[in-house]
């Protein structure tokens, strides 16, 4: 595939988007209006407590998380730069592959930019999750991988293979779905004629074994702990449950695929797997490499959300490759004045439309208020709700929790693992926060040292509702006052109520059985 118009710099073109981008990011969260997700919190709170692994995730959030705010303070800036970095070397890293698999800076150019024009991308590089290190280390995985089974002349590639294993090992300390990249790649060797030879040479198996050194301490870890993490993951795959079939879901899953890449983007990723299968056929191996990356998990998770609810974020891995073959589909068709739809010529118009409606989708992400250009008055709940208001109540919960540690020793609890992060985090000198079990699932919170041993004190009780005071907490304290609310506001909308409740003498208690897992 060769550059048509040659005379355009597309790698300074690729520097420039990456530079903008990434300084508008910057700016937003150094002077933007969201506080940190919950999750966030939550990871930052595990940054405190290094282990070789979490509840629900590996450790590669927390470590890097720690290492940010060791440099930068336990601030949004300090916990949400590590996601601008990465979200910058990933922009890399999509040009990087293109060029490697294609040879077109143009195609790599648009592969680079495309992603930035996408929620999914744009949120990533907004706020510090699991899914940046986890998207990150996958394409610099799948580009050794490519280098080790393009070695030709009887070379073994070995090194490729051993830096293909040490990322893949570094993505499952990011996330389990990083198990789904094994299937894939096995697919792509055993469909590819030309790559076949490697099924029998030691170079895949190096890479296989090197990348399950990394998962041993998380294997330790879950030995500890009674397995929780793979517990946890079966409950969400819902194996327990056989195979059932629930439209509902499945639809809601399509539409969500759609809103986090932006509707006709999401079309043009569906279009790039179709073509890359059909080149595939003829014979391209770069071609059967973008369709066992990108088919293989997007069915996976489609037959998953015939079963139950699936996250948006959760098929993340399918659009590194897969926004790769759209974007080399539709330059290809563009090229060569080919049939997309119906009307001859349709495919420039669809790409035009495609980034400009990627480019709404993006300024809306970082401002949703823009979305009354549409006609259509967006509830300030509907996008960033969760992202509101957490300092306030920190704040104010830290005037409540002064109060009453003049009296004694006092401690915070909760009873959601989001509020206990968010007032760990957005309290004053960053406290201890705890979260009570009262029938909830279990999380991380579950497996560090918990309150009930702490008898005789007091404590700022903090829930997400106004009504009668729990029945649990009678039990547990001699007294509790009447509570104060703490109501958030955005735009004249109330979108959250806190409530903070004063508890005196605290008995003690045992932990549940769901807490001992």
């Amino acid at each position: 595939m060769k550059d048509s118009d040659s005379y355009i710099n597309y790698s300074g073109l690729t520097v420039a988007a990456v530079f903008a981008f990434t300084l508008l990011r910057l700016c937003f969260v150094i002077w933007g209006p969201l506080d940190l997700a919950p999750d966030e919190a939550q990871y930052w709170d595990w940054s405190r407590r290094l282990d070789w692994s979490y509840y629900s995730k590996g450790p590669a959030v927390a470590y890097i998380i720690a290492i940010s705010t060791s440099f930068f303070g336990s601030t949004e800036l300090g916990v949400r730069l590590p996601s601008i970095i990465i979200s910058a070397l990933l922009s890399g890293v999509f040009y990087a592959l293109t060029i490697k698999l294609f040879k077109s800076k143009r195609a790599a150019f648009y592969s680079a930019l495309v992603p930035m024009l996408t929620p999914l991308f744009t949120t990533g590089a907004l706020l510090m999750t699991t899914d940046p290190p986890l998207i990150l280390f996958y394409g610099i995985a799948l580009y050794f991988f490519y280098c080790a089974t393009s070695v030709t002349g009887g070379r073994p590639g070995g090194l490729y293979w051993v830096l293909t294993g040490i990322f893949l090992g570094l993505c499952f300390l990011c996330k389990y779905t990083a198990l789904l990249i094994y299937p894939s790649f096995f697919l792509f060797l055993l469909c590819s004629p030309s790559d076949r030879r490697w099924l029998i040479r030691p170079g895949p198996y190096i890479a296989f074994f090197i990348s399950l050194i990394f998962f041993i301490p998380e294997i330790l870890w879950n030995m500890k702990y009674d397995w929780v993490t793979f517990r946890h993951v079966l409950g969400q795959t819902h194996v327990a449950e056989g195979f059932v079939i629930n439209f509902s879901d499945f639809g809601d899953f399509i539409a969500s695929q759609a809103a986090i890449l932006s509707p006709l983007i999401f079309l043009g990723v569906l279009y790039g797997i179709y073509r890359s299968v059909i080149e595939g056929i003829r014979g391209s191996r770069v071609h059967l490499l973008l369709f066992f990356t990108s088919a293989p998990l997007l069915l996976f998770f489609i037959t998953k959300s015939l079963q139950g609810k699936v996250q948006a974020n959760w098929a993340a891995l399918v659009y590194v490759t897969g926004i790769i073959a759209g974007v080399v589909a539709l330059e290809k068709a563009v090229a060569m004045r080919r049939r997309f739809t119906r009307n001859k010529g349709a495919a420039k118009p669809f790409a035009i439309a495609a980034l400009l409606v990627g480019i709404l989708f993006t300024v809306i992400t970082y401002y949703p208020k823009a979305v009354a250009v549409t006609g259509y008055k967006l509830h300030v709940k509907l996008p960033v709700s969760k992202l509101l208001g957490w300092q306030e109540v920190g704040e104010r919960a830290g005037v409540v929790y002064g109060k009453l540690s003049e009296k004694g020793p006092a401690f915070v609890l909760s009873d959601r693992y989001q509020i206990a992060s968010e007032l760990a985090f957005y309290m004053p000198g960053n406290p201890v926060t705890y979260n009570a079990n009262f029938g909830r699932r279990m999380n991380q919170y579950d497996l560090w040292p918990g309150f009930h041993g702490l008898v005789g004190q007091n404590a700022l009780y903090v829930e997400w509702q106004e009504g009668p005071l729990r029945s649990e907490l009678s039990e547990m304290f001699a007294s509790c006052d009447t509570g104060q609310r703490v109501e958030i506001v955005r735009d004249s909308e109330p979108i959250r109520l806190i409530m903070l409740y004063s508890c005196y003498d605290f008995k003690g208690a045992e932990r549940s059985s769901v807490e001992k897992w």
